[in-house]
């Protein structure tokens, strides 16, 4: 707590100071401060149990120290009810920002869902690809490569590979997650591959993934699969998939500027976070599921971003799964804030 305190501090004192100097560069160093709130109500249908949540409370500050560094300093002060750091990074461009290097805390490009923020995301709940199997988040360097000839991103990292919080006991001997990223956008066109092999413990975890996106006037399709291999283990692999549709009716009026009609159907089998028991063997971490989602959303995008999120959550299990606590039918009504 009193650590959160402090960046909290620390960001008001360098916008105080920001303020203080005149533009001495091309790019101003003077802080851009933000923040997003996700607060919310669940209600499962099937075991009748509901309540209220603070999911996400984040706030932040970004700028430039030169023209050709960045940074951006973000806390969570509710990531289920805890406060922890979230994006701590410094970045160089270079060559006109084709090419950049990012050092600190951030996300690990392996999923498209998993790396949208709280703001960008389409339903109240992630999906499995983005929750279960492809959140992962660490502490390590990328470098991105962006040629402005041609409408590719490529992107290669090298992280700890490990609990971010844990950074201070961490010493590796060759044994990091190693990253590579390919993102193709032409138009309303989009495609990504990625892929990823880390070693959590005895086991080495080879992920690959693949997303595609298409705009089309009012509607937007995407579709995601992740799969998930270990090596040298007897384990199954994991299969994921999203697919999400979206249909964006504008609205003209002081209380909202679109409403989005949304239904999204994802799936993931077995899953393992590559950690193994007493005797060698993986561990299941996340029992296989199926899920339809059906959804709307009233949006307000003046100054600020207002999202009301209302969405239906059906689950299908297989015999004798042990259903989690917070994995049921649901109806979830979010409110989400960003500025």
């Amino acid at each position: 707590m009193k650590s959160a305190i402090k960046i909290l501090l620390l960001i008001a004192g360098v916008s105080v100071v920001g303020h203080t100097h005149a533009q001495d560069n091309k790019k101003s160093w003077i802080p851009t401060i933000g923040g997003t709130l996700r607060t919310k109500f669940e209600y499962q249908t099937d075991v009748k149990n509901s309540r209220f949540q603070v999911r996400d409370a984040r706030i932040g500050a970004s700028g430039w120290l030169t023209e050709f560094v960045d940074y951006k300093l973000q806390i969570n002060l509710s990531d289920k009810g805890k406060i922890r750091t979230h994006d701590l990074f410094a970045r160089l461009h270079f060559f006109d920002n084709q090419f950049q290097f990012t050092g600190g805390q951030f996300r690990v490009p392996i999923s498209v869902d998993a790396a949208r923020a709280p703001h960008t995301r389409w339903f109240a709940n992630r999906s499995f690809v983005g929750k279960q199997i492809g959140n992962v988040f660490d502490i390590g360097a990328k470098a991105t490569y962006a040629p402005k000839q041609v409408p590719l991103t490529a992107e290669f990292g090298v992280y700890n590979g490990r609990n971010s919080s844990a950074s201070d006991d961490v010493w590796l001997h060759n044994n990091y997650l190693y990253v590579g990223h390919l993102k193709f956008k032409k138009s309303d066109f989009e495609a990504n591959v990625s892929a990823m092999t880390t070693k959590p413990q005895d086991i080495r975890t080879n992920m690959y993934d693949a997303c595609l996106s298409y705009k089309y006037q009012r509607f937007t399709v995407e579709a995601e699969y992740m799969y998930k291999y270990f090596c040298e283990s007897d384990a199954e692999p994991v299969h994921a998939l999203n697919t999400m549709a979206m249909y964006a009716l504008p609205v003209d009026n002081k209380y909202m500027q679109q409403v989005r009609f949304l239904g999204r159907f994802d799936m993931m089998t077995d899953d393992s976070s590559g950690h193994t028991d007493e005797n060698g063997e993986i561990e299941i971490t996340n029992a296989a599921r199926k899920r339809a989602t059906v959804g709307v959303t009233l949006g307000y995008y003046k100054k600020v971003s207002a999202e009301l999120r209302l969405n239906y959550e059906k689950y299908f299990y297989g015999d004798n799964v042990e259903i989690g606590v917070s994995d049921h039918d649901k109806f979830v009504a979010e409110l989400m804030i960003n500025f």
